[in-house]
Protein backbone atom coordinates (compact mmCIF):
# COMPACT_ATOMS: atom_id res chain seq x y z
CA UNK A 1 0.00 0.00 0.00
CA UNK A 2 1.30 3.39 -0.97
CA UNK A 3 -0.67 5.31 1.66
CA UNK A 4 -2.61 7.23 -0.96
CA UNK A 5 -5.90 8.12 0.72
CA UNK A 6 -9.23 8.77 -0.94
CA UNK A 7 -12.87 9.26 -0.09
CA UNK A 8 -16.05 8.11 -1.80
CA UNK A 9 -19.35 9.89 -1.13
CA UNK A 10 -22.70 8.65 -2.32
CA UNK A 11 -25.30 11.15 -3.31
CA UNK A 12 -28.50 11.17 -1.30
CA UNK A 13 -30.25 7.89 -2.07
CA UNK A 14 -33.98 7.49 -1.63
CA UNK A 15 -34.82 4.16 -0.01
CA UNK A 16 -38.15 2.48 -0.66
CA UNK A 17 -39.61 1.30 2.63
CA UNK A 18 -38.88 -2.36 3.31
CA UNK A 19 -36.55 -2.84 0.32
CA UNK A 20 -32.84 -3.42 0.92
CA UNK A 21 -30.56 -1.38 -1.32
CA UNK A 22 -26.80 -1.16 -1.76
CA UNK A 23 -26.12 2.52 -1.11
CA UNK A 24 -22.48 2.35 -2.18
CA UNK A 25 -20.23 -0.42 -3.47
CA UNK A 26 -16.45 -0.16 -3.51
CA UNK A 27 -14.48 -1.92 -6.22
CA UNK A 28 -10.87 -2.73 -5.33
CA UNK A 29 -8.49 -2.56 -8.30
CA UNK A 30 -7.18 -5.87 -9.63
CA UNK A 31 -4.17 -7.04 -7.59
CA UNK A 32 -4.42 -4.06 -5.23
CA UNK A 33 -6.13 -4.11 -1.87
CA UNK A 34 -7.97 -1.29 -0.18
CA UNK A 35 -7.84 -0.46 3.50
CA UNK A 36 -11.07 1.03 4.85
CA UNK A 37 -10.07 3.71 7.37
CA UNK A 38 -13.51 5.00 8.35
CA UNK A 39 -17.09 5.33 7.15
CA UNK A 40 -20.22 7.34 7.87
CA UNK A 41 -23.88 6.74 7.15
CA UNK A 42 -26.63 9.28 7.78
CA UNK A 43 -30.40 9.45 7.32
CA UNK A 44 -32.80 12.38 6.96
CA UNK A 45 -35.84 10.87 8.67
CA UNK A 46 -38.25 13.31 10.32
CA UNK A 47 -40.39 10.95 12.40
CA UNK A 48 -38.91 9.71 15.68
CA UNK A 49 -41.47 6.86 15.77
CA UNK A 50 -40.01 5.21 12.63
CA UNK A 51 -38.39 1.82 13.03
CA UNK A 52 -34.58 1.85 12.77
CA UNK A 53 -32.92 0.80 9.53
CA UNK A 54 -30.73 -2.28 9.21
CA UNK A 55 -27.26 -1.57 7.83
CA UNK A 56 -25.05 -4.35 6.46
CA UNK A 57 -21.42 -4.20 5.40
CA UNK A 58 -20.92 -7.12 3.07
CA UNK A 59 -18.60 -8.68 0.57
CA UNK A 60 -20.47 -8.78 -2.70
CA UNK A 61 -20.01 -10.50 -6.02
CA UNK A 62 -20.90 -9.04 -9.37
CA UNK A 63 -24.21 -9.08 -11.02
CA UNK A 64 -25.89 -7.47 -13.95
CA UNK A 65 -27.22 -4.07 -13.06
CA UNK A 66 -26.94 -0.46 -14.03
CA UNK A 67 -25.41 2.01 -11.63
CA UNK A 68 -23.86 5.43 -11.26
CA UNK A 69 -20.09 5.69 -10.94
CA UNK A 70 -18.71 7.55 -7.93
CA UNK A 71 -15.45 9.42 -8.48
CA UNK A 72 -12.95 9.23 -5.61
CA UNK A 73 -11.41 12.39 -4.18
CA UNK A 74 -7.83 12.44 -2.88
CA UNK A 75 -7.52 13.20 0.80
CA UNK A 76 -3.79 13.44 1.47
CA UNK A 77 -2.61 14.66 -1.97
CA UNK A 78 -5.06 17.34 -3.07
CA UNK A 79 -2.72 18.73 -5.74
CA UNK A 80 -2.94 15.46 -7.69
CA UNK A 81 0.72 15.38 -8.58
CA UNK A 82 1.93 12.09 -9.94
CA UNK A 83 -0.53 9.68 -8.37
CA UNK A 84 -3.94 8.45 -9.44
CA UNK A 85 -6.48 6.69 -7.27
CA UNK A 86 -7.24 3.28 -8.76
CA UNK A 87 -10.31 2.24 -6.78
CA UNK A 88 -13.82 2.91 -8.01
CA UNK A 89 -17.28 2.87 -6.50
CA UNK A 90 -20.87 2.53 -7.63
CA UNK A 91 -24.15 3.86 -6.33
CA UNK A 92 -27.78 3.79 -7.47
CA UNK A 93 -27.66 0.10 -8.37
CA UNK A 94 -30.82 -1.13 -10.09
CA UNK A 95 -30.54 -4.76 -8.93
CA UNK A 96 -28.87 -6.03 -5.80
CA UNK A 97 -25.49 -7.74 -6.17
CA UNK A 98 -25.05 -11.22 -4.72
CA UNK A 99 -24.11 -11.22 -1.04
CA UNK A 100 -20.96 -13.09 -0.06
CA UNK A 101 -20.00 -12.63 3.59
CA UNK A 102 -21.82 -10.23 5.89
CA UNK A 103 -19.02 -8.54 7.83
CA UNK A 104 -21.18 -6.40 10.07
CA UNK A 105 -24.88 -5.74 10.64
CA UNK A 106 -26.53 -3.25 12.96
CA UNK A 107 -29.62 -1.08 13.50
CA UNK A 108 -29.52 2.69 13.13
CA UNK A 109 -32.35 5.15 13.82
CA UNK A 110 -33.42 7.04 10.71
CA UNK A 111 -34.66 10.05 12.69
CA UNK A 112 -31.59 12.26 12.72
CA UNK A 113 -29.66 9.01 12.40
CA UNK A 114 -25.92 9.24 11.96
CA UNK A 115 -23.25 6.67 12.58
CA UNK A 116 -19.56 7.04 11.97
CA UNK A 117 -16.91 4.42 12.51
CA UNK A 118 -13.15 4.85 12.50
CA UNK A 119 -11.11 1.68 12.57
CA UNK A 120 -8.23 1.32 15.01
CA UNK A 121 -4.86 1.46 13.19
CA UNK A 122 -3.89 -2.08 12.25
CA UNK A 123 -7.49 -3.28 12.54
CA UNK A 124 -8.89 -1.66 9.40
CA UNK A 125 -11.22 -3.52 7.10
CA UNK A 126 -9.30 -4.87 4.08
CA UNK A 127 -10.90 -5.25 0.65
CA UNK A 128 -8.78 -7.73 -1.38
CA UNK A 129 -7.79 -6.76 -4.91
CA UNK A 130 -10.51 -7.29 -7.50
CA UNK A 131 -13.31 -7.74 -4.96
CA UNK A 132 -16.38 -5.71 -3.97
CA UNK A 133 -17.48 -4.28 -0.63
CA UNK A 134 -21.04 -3.04 -0.29
CA UNK A 135 -22.91 -0.96 2.26
CA UNK A 136 -26.55 -2.09 2.13
CA UNK A 137 -29.43 -0.43 3.97
CA UNK A 138 -32.97 -1.61 4.59
CA UNK A 139 -35.33 0.93 6.17
CA UNK A 140 -38.93 -0.07 6.97
CA UNK A 141 -40.15 3.41 5.96
CA UNK A 142 -39.07 5.49 2.97
CA UNK A 143 -36.13 7.74 3.86
CA UNK A 144 -32.99 9.19 2.27
CA UNK A 145 -29.51 7.93 3.13
CA UNK A 146 -25.96 9.06 2.38
CA UNK A 147 -22.68 7.20 2.82
CA UNK A 148 -19.06 8.36 2.98
CA UNK A 149 -16.09 5.98 2.99
CA UNK A 150 -12.47 6.94 3.62
CA UNK A 151 -9.92 4.45 2.37
CA UNK A 152 -6.27 3.91 1.53
CA UNK A 153 -4.71 2.14 -1.42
Amino acid sequence: MAALQGVFRSSSTSLTGGTAQTVIQLVAPTNQRLRILSWRISFNGTNSANTPATVQIERQTGGTFTNTAVTPVKVNDPTGTGETLQASAKTAVTAEPTVGDILDEFFEPVFGGFIGWQYTPGQELIVPGGTLLGFKVNAPQSVNVEATIYYEE
